[in-house]
């Protein structure tokens, strides 16, 4: 039409609508109807869908006539096809701007603008004054009729009384108007008095009839013969009551009508309104990000039979028909692939800065057990030790310990330990003495109560709370305690059961009545499985074995369990439906993250939540093609506690340790067939909620990296993702080493109350594999399971292979020793081939060590990799988690270590080491003799620059540099720099202020030039007393106006504490037993102090200008973020590699891309170690002492998305190049030799920090 088609020409403009409504119930959505085409033309059928994903208040955005006035009103759209309209005086209108704007209305039936109480001359839309639900068909205006004087439609309202409906259920009315029609909802608002306002204009006879549209979307239909009639006057009224309304079970031959699809006697069609009704249990359920959530998870029971698949004997046919409606029914399901589940992880990521945040918080303490928790431990061995004992006591006694802990202590850890012991069965849960369980059931509410409490209210700490709540189970304070004696008895009564002495069913009601515990629950079920097999005792004892409850435990309970059940096939449906409920009770009582029994009991879960939460747990046995799906359901789920309140609490805590169970177990079953993109995701959802599970911006950090990988394709883009997974993985061996740190405590504590209890428990293998059976059981192992996949297909992407050459040496022999750490004080028996779990900056290889291998990322360029080539031990990193199995299983073996084709060869050697090739069996130059010569002591207290090349007192480090600074270009920069030269430590040491401590000095330093038993706590001791030094009052004033004139501002105030840690390194262990291992004396050592302005890196960079491991045509660099400490320390991760031709003929070619969690930056001065031990040929000096800033550094935890080094390939190349550059031309000015070069680049400028000949 002509109206039409102008209306298609005029100018539209977007208006965002914002309304609140916190009204809504499981599965509704708000709409807006009103008088123009975008808003549905007043048909609520086709409204505007507001979103709700900032509940309760909902936007939209909609087009609309520039100029034009519009009449609108919000209507709740719910989930069963009805509609509640808002409940206030005529229609909302506003004039439609030529300016975008936001229409805030307020709250849902309440108006805050100018409204028309009556219908507006010209206006074809119809007043909808104070209703609460609407016609659809009734309340629509013929859009083609002309409705300028159009009046409200006729109305009359129908009354009903009906309280026979569930939780989630509406009373409805279908009627002659359209029987084929969804039937329309009735408003709920005054129940048990529903109403309607029904359209009766025009009419002279309406057939109707009521019934209830179900929560889980089938229909009951009043058992009335033939239809409700209004005519004549009953049409003229206002409002009509129409009594109760009652629903009894149908009689079985209505039964058979439905089933046959027959229509029924009352002339309504109950078949075609229920089919016509399937699949529109949720409406709007697109603000997920599945297509569709279907809510079909019925009552408890209903759910139960779903999961269960298995027939119920219930009391008559109604009872049978529900069961068989809610077992066959339509299931919760997850719809999403993997683009939709890509997109949810960017919406949830969250990129707040981690500034000032330490990587990881609330960690396990590294102090001993007898320190930190003495009479904590004192008390738990004095309990295990009595001769009566219940799981109650133990949970009253941890209540206390606990609630008496102070923020900060380490008493939660040792209580972790304890409580941990007892869910294995390592610790006894009942000894000779009985317990109610109404008592259990309490201890345990309290328990959980409290350390749910704790974790809410203790930030830093949640890690430890969290983990202690996994080991408690739920308790109740309800009669379920009392339930578990009372209702086994009703079930013997009922069913008859003999109560001979003797028979398994009677031995296990004296222990349910006497001694409940966890091992209940999972007797229950096997006895559900012996019910359901019509008797099989296999799969009785499978189910129980494969819960640790062997038959040996069933015979040695205080109570023991000797008989086997007895199957009865008369009353086995009965027996299954009886056992099904007490499995309710148990586990309302014991189960702590059971999924089912959490997400019962989780309240104030909005309607999107409860549905995915639903559909996951419909889904627990999901097949292989679903797992995605339920995982991308419980990472939503879970990031969706986590933003509510209910996650804070105790219900909302559960129900999260049940999903990340959950999802444990889905990972488990995913194959290692998956493809690349799907790896990605897999691996990031299951990361994402490790970083939920463990609070640590490390873990944040890592996962916003995974997250912004996902869907990318090329090769940058697969070098990004390797990255990001190096990254994860270094994250997962933190997570690991938080385990770690728990192991002494339980050995401690395993010990004394291994000696304590009659039992003799916790056994010695249990307490041996404590750590690792709590990191196999925790979120990390599930990443790590994936990972693994995920960076074989990477680096099959990138043609890499699975092993890193760091230095690179002939065939090398020795025994294959496994470690979990490297530690370089070791001394190892004979040629030694290392495979350490963990490789730091901070060790050197050990004596004796010919080949060292790790599955720990090792920058090249660090200064353990430097060592290690300077030392010739063969050193390699291992990134293929089965190829390191394969290689530790040669542990205890002689074998050979070789590099070939890129790869490390690991061979059982025909030869045992220390046989004819020697070279093969020595660590390079391990053996040999290195000569110090030591300067004579300056008489200076301070060098400036222009003299340290007369300053026989100062290293080779001020030398090397005062040399290049004439000889470089003017383009790259030297920091200005002094020294503080030898013989200073010796004049403090000589001041009055120093006597005592020099002649203790004196002592320590001749025991240490020998071989004392006690090395490491003499050298500890010589460390703290240099650091406490006095500032020596006839000197101190010198030195303090000198460094105040090389640029010390008050933030250097520490400098003092700086200078003599520097001197105090010349005693750290590494650099002691290094020098020890090559025949240099600690004496010889004579430690000079080289003082520079830090510059504020924003990158920093060690280049070696002969590829040290490749081409030797080629340079190779490192660089990373921020101060240089962290790739010469090897700080965990990678640093940025690349290598480019030694004469330019090419550009920088990228090798790796960053994957260190933390920078570090810093200001001031910086005090460096300028021995004369360092920068020698025949020995790997460098990183073996410290470097110290005069202020205290920061770290900051990275994220690599959008950082320029790594997504500006323009910026990238410009930066490479200029390090390529600045590196040769720093070898030319050193002489030609081959440099081992540390700088930085700050503000657009290049800078040499120091450079020493290549090792």
């Amino acid at each position: 039409s002509i109206r039409g088609l102008l209306r298609e020409m005029a100018a539209l403009i977007e208006v965002v609508v914002e309304v609140e409504c916190s009204q809504t119930e499981l599965g509704d959505n708000i709409g807006l109807v009103g008088g123009a085409g975008s808003i549905g033309d007043w048909n609520p059928a086709r409204a505007a869908r507001l979103d709700g994903a900032s509940f309760p208040i909902w936007r939209a955005t909609i087009s609309l006539e520039v100029g034009r006035s519009v009449e609108y009103k919000y209507v709740i759209l719910k989930q069963n096809g009805g509609a509640t309209w808002e409940a206030c005086d005529g229609n909302r209108v506003r004039t439609v701007s030529d300016v975008a704007e936001t229409w805030k209305d307020g709250k849902f039936g309440e108006k805050g603008i100018a409204t028309s109480a009556v219908a507006l001359a010209g206006s074809s839309n119809p007043v909808v004054a104070e209703c609460t639900s609407a016609d659809p068909r009734g309340g629509t205006v013929d859009k083609g009729a002309d409705t300028s004087a159009a009046a409200a439609p006729s109305e009359l309202l129908l009354n009903i009384h009906c309280d026979e409906t569930a939780p989630g259920d509406v009373v409805a009315i279908a009627g002659s108007w359209d029987w084929k029609g969804a039937p329309l909802a009735l408003d709920g608002s005054t129940y048990p008095v529903w109403r309607h306002r029904l359209n009766v204009d025009g009419r002279k006879r309406i057939e109707y009839k009521f019934l209830v549209l179900k929560k889980d979307g089938t229909q009951v239909w009043e058992p009335m013969d033939g239809n409700r009639v209004l005519e004549g006057t009953d049409l003229d009224a206002k409002e009509r009551d129409l009594g109760k309304l009652r629903f009894a079970p149908p009689s079985r031959s209505s039964q058979k009508d439905h089933k046959a699809g027959r229509q029924s006697k009352n002339g309504a069609s109950p078949p075609s309104h229920v089919e016509g009704n399937n699949g529109n249990v949720i409406v709007g359920a697109d603000r997920t990000i599945y297509g569709k959530v279907s809510l079909d998870y019925g009552t408890i029971e209903q759910r139960m039979a779903k999961r269960m698949d298995q027939p119920t004997n219930l009391q008559g046919d109604y009872d049978e028909q529900l069961h068989n409606r809610a077992r066959n029914g339509q299931r919760a399901s997850l719809h999403a692939d993997v683009p939709s589940l890509e997109q949810a992880l960017r919406s949830r990521a969250v990129p707040p800065s981690e500034a000032g945040q330490p990587p990881w918080q609330g960690l396990p303490p590294t102090t001993r057990i007898e320190e930190d928790s003495a009479q904590v431990f004192a008390e738990i061995v004095a309990l295990e030790g009595q001769g009566t004992i219940t799981l109650a006591d133990r949970f009253d006694t941890a209540l206390r310990i606990l609630e008496g802990a102070a923020e900060g202590s380490a008493v939660p850890w040792t209580v972790l330990v304890w409580l941990r012991f007892s869910q294995a069965r390592q610790l006894t849960w009942q000894r000779k003495r009985n317990t109610k369980p109404a008592h259990l059931s309490s201890a345990a509410q309290s328990l959980s109560e409290l350390i749910s409490a704790r974790w809410k209210d203790r930030g830093g700490e949640r890690l430890v709370w969290r983990l202690l709540l996994s080991c408690v189970p739920r308790g109740s304070r309800s009669d379920d305690g009392q339930a578990i004696r009372d209702y086994i008895l009703v079930i013997m009564q009922k069913y008859q059961l003999k109560k001979r002495k003797g028979d398994f069913m009677e031995q296990w009601h004296q222990k349910l009545h006497n001694n409940t515990t966890p091992d209940d629950i999972h007797i229950c079920e096997a006895y559900l499985q012996f019910l359901r097999s019509d008797g099989s005792l296999a799969l009785f004892y499978e189910h129980l074995e494969g819960h640790g409850i062997t038959r040996e435990r069933l015979q040695t309970f205080e109570r023991p369990i000797l008989q086997e059940p007895v199957f009865f096939p008369s009353i086995k449906n009965g027996l299954i439906n009886e056992f099904q409920h007490y499995l309710e009770i148990l586990k309302n009582v014991h189960a702590g993250a059971d999924l089912e029994k959490c997400l019962d009991a989780a309240g104030g879960l909005d309607g999107n939540l409860r549905g995915i939460l639903e559909a996951v747990n419909a889904e627990s046995g999901a097949g292989e093609h679903r797992l995605l799906p339920v995982l991308g359901g419980i990472a939503e789920a879970r990031a969706g506690l986590a933003r509510g309140g209910v996650g804070a609490t105790r219900d909302g805590l559960y129900l999260d340790l049940a999903l990340e169970a959950q999802a444990r177990l889905l990972a488990e079953r995913l194959g290692s067939h998956i493809d690349v993109r799907s790896a990605a995701l897999a691996v990031t959802l299951l990361f994402e909620g490790l970083s939920l599970s463990i609070e640590a911006s490390e873990l944040r950090a890592a996962a916003s990296d995974l997250v912004a990988m996902l869907g990318r394709e090329g090769t940058h883009e697969s070098m990004r993702a390797s990255a990001a997974a190096a990254r994860v993985r270094g994250s997962l061996a933190g997570v690991a080493d938080v385990f770690v740190k728990l192991q002494p405590r339980a050995e401690t504590l395993g010990a004394a109350l291994r000696q304590a209890t009659p039992e003799a428990l916790p056994e010695a293998w249990a307490v041996s594999i404590f750590s690792e059976e709590l990191a196999r059981g925790g979120p990390g192992f599930a990443v790590s399971l994936l990972l693994s996949t995920y960076e074989k297909q990477l680096r099959k992407i990138l043609g890499a292979e699975a092993w890193q050459m760091v230095s690179v040496t002939d065939r090398r022999l020795g025994k294959l020793v496994v470690v979990p750490e490297m530690r370089g004080e070791d001394v190892l028996d004979g040629a030694t081939v290392l495979l350490t779990e963990k490789l730091s900056g901070e060790e050197d290889p050990p004596e004796g060590a010919v080949a060292v291998l790790t599955p720990d990322a090792v920058d090249v360029l660090s200064h353990v990799a430097v060592r290690a080539r300077t030392m010739g031990i063969f050193l390699a990193t291992c990134f293929d988690a089965d190829v390191w199995e394969s290689v530790r299983q040669f542990k205890g073996q002689h074998v050979s270590v070789s590099a070939k084709a890129g790869a490390v060869m690991v061979e059982v050697a025909a030869e045992a080491a220390g046989g004819a090739d020697t070279a093969a069996t020595s660590a390079g130059l391990a053996g040999k003799k290195v000569t110090v010569p030591r300067p004579a002591p300056s008489e200076e207290l301070w060098v400036q620059e222009d003299a340290i090349s007369a300053c026989k007192a100062a290293g080779a480090k001020s030398h090397n540099l005062v040399a290049l600074r004439n000889a470089l270009p003017d383009w790259i920069q030297i920091p200005q720099s002094a020294v503080v030269p030898y013989g200073v430590l010796d004049r403090v040491l000589r001041s009055p202020e120093n006597a005592t401590a020099a002649r203790r000095y004196q002592e320590i330093s001749a025991e240490l030039s020998g071989s004392p038993a006690a090395a490491d706590a003499r050298l500890q001791e010589i460390r703290k007393l240099i650091h406490g030094l006095q500032p020596p009052a006839q000197l101190m004033p010198a030195l303090q106006a000198a460094v105040e004139a090389h640029g010390a501002s008050a933030g250097d105030a520490r400098w003092w504490e700086a200078l003599t840690a520097v001197w105090a390194s010349s005693w750290n262990d590494r650099a002691y037993h290094a020098c020890r291992r090559a025949g240099i004396q600690p004496s010889d050592v004579a430690m000079a102090v080289l003082v520079q302005r830090i510059v504020p890196a924003e990158y920093s960079f060690v280049v070696h200008t002969r590829h040290p491991t490749g081409d030797p045509s080629e340079l190779y660099a490192e660089i990373v973020l921020g101060l240089g400490e962290v790739l010469v320390g090897n700080y965990a991760g990678r640093a940025l590699a690349f290598a480019a031709p030694r004469d330019g003929s090419a550009a920088p070619r990228v090798t790796c891309l960053p994957s260190k969690g933390v920078a570090m930056f810093g200001s001031g001065l910086i005090f460096r170690s300028d021995s004369n031990a360092e920068d020698l040929e025949d020995f790997a000096g460098a990183g073996l002492f410290d470097s110290i800033t005069a202020r205290e550094t920061s770290e900051r935890v990275l994220r690599y998305a959008g950082e320029q080094l790594v997504d500006d390939a323009a910026f990238r190349e410009k930066l490479l190049k200029g390090i390529a550059s600045l590196s040769m031309a720093v070898e030319k000015a050193a002489g030609g030799g081959p440099q081992d070069i540390e700088g930085c680049y700050a503000g657009g400028k290049y800078f040499v920090v120091q450079t020493r000949p290549q090792a």
